[in-house]
């Protein structure tokens, strides 16, 4: 018996020690694009943790070993992988028990079918983003698009470390695709938790990638937090509107287009009459296949001049008023939702679903060819 305990007490001794010496993470490892240009890794741990921290990645049996930069608390690893078809990749950052393997994206000129998941409007709903990140990580797909509103309050570091903890199972190995929302510049106009975790300026939060077929094009449309925006990207948007790429889908966070009291006439924010009269006619002019939004909190699909307009429900924020008119609406739903699409060259497909699991909504769009519109022809003051 006294061998026994003796032999408890120094093992649950060796078991303190061993477990000592591994770093407690605050914020698991989340993959994220930089500007559509580069994919990193970010990290961190608790108070008291290493102020070094390295990691291993293995992209089809090529080794390489990683060291995290360190800012304020946050690890941070550019990753040496091309924009798609990465392969096999796998990693484990210093803490980690087990392999992650990261979700490939395709290529444009693939013939596989790609897949990428759309939600918004995370907020202060972290019990319902873990339900919808495990929906997102049983989805076979390569990617996160959120529209905006990542967090309740842009300058509440706990905030954002729900955020991450919820969305865990999925942004640990399907990237992370995300654009800013107004309640990012909540209290803090300069957005400086964005530049923190994603390495990017707010106002440069907008940019361009592939996913399969699917050119993905991401802006800001925070006009009134910050007015430098609406035509800031313009240009930049109409030369990538302009080129002959098979789908092409834009997200930012301020629909257009809503029953919503927040594109009501009243409202004080006025974002979706700068949709409509700067953007709106670019998209339509070039041929726009599918645009995604958030903001309203409440499910809509629109259609206008040849545009669906895809608003989720709000994956974990309050939900939505109705409040105003919107003549393009084909549907419009009350529900907490997140979009599941798939591309090929020759269809775009989007299925809603809801907190549930539920298939809230479909449609499918086929694509035909369309001659490459003129950029002369579209001027651009």
């Amino acid at each position: 018996m006294k061998k026994n305990l003796l032999w408890l007490v120094l093992t649950m001794g060796v078991f303190a020690q061993a477990t000592a010496s591994v770093p407690v993470f605050l914020i698991k490892p989340y993959l994220y694009t930089i500007k559509g240009e580069k994919w990193a890794l970010a990290w961190s741990y608790i108070a008291g943790g290493p102020e070094k921290s390295d990691m291993v990645l293995t992209r089809d049996n090529q080794v390489y070993n990683l060291h995290g930069s360190l800012d304020h608390g946050l690890f941070t690893a550019v990753l040496p992988l091309p924009a798609c078809d990465f392969g096999k990749v796998t990693y484990k950052v210093a803490g980690q028990t087990d392999l992650i393997e990261v979700r490939d994206i395709p290529c444009p000129e693939d013939s596989i079918t790609a897949r990428f998941t759309f939600m918004a409007d995370t907020q202060e709903g972290p019990k319902f983003d873990k339900v919808f990140a495990q929906q997102i990580k049983e989805f076979d797909g390569s990617a996160v698009l959120i529209g905006g509103d990542l967090v309740q309050t842009g300058d509440n570091f706990d905030d954002w470390v729900k955020f991450f903890d919820a969305l865990d199972p999925a942004i640990s190995s399907h990237a992370l695709i995300p654009v800013v929302g107004n309640h990012e510049y909540r209290n803090t106009p300069s957005v400086p938790y964005w530049k923190h975790f994603f390495q990017t300026e707010a106002s440069e939060d907008f940019y361009a990638l592939d996913i399969g077929p699917v050119h993905v094009m991401a802006i800001n449309s925070c006009f009134a937090d910050d007015p430098s925006m609406r035509l800031k990207q313009l240009g930049w948007l109409k030369t990538e509107l302009e080129k002959p790429w098979r789908w092409k889908v834009v997200f930012y966070h301020h629909p257009a287009f809503s029953r919503s009291i927040a594109n009501n006439p009243i409202a004080p924010k006025k974002e979706y009459l700068a949709l409509q009269e700067d953007y709106i006619p670019l998209f339509e002019h070039f041929h726009v296949d599918l645009v995604l939004n958030g903001h309203t909190h409440l499910y809509e699909h629109s259609f206008k001049s040849g545009v669906h307009y895809l608003t989720m429900g709000p994956a974990g924020g309050m939900m939505g008023t109705y409040g105003a008119k919107n003549i393009y609406a084909l549907e419009s739903h009350l529900k907490r939702t997140i979009a599941e699409i798939e591309a090929s060259q020759d269809e775009l497909r989007m299925v809603t679903t809801t907190i549930e699991g539920k298939t809230l909504s479909e449609f499918t769009l086929n694509k035909e060819y369309v001659t490459d519109s003129d950029s002369d022809d579209y001027p651009l003051e």
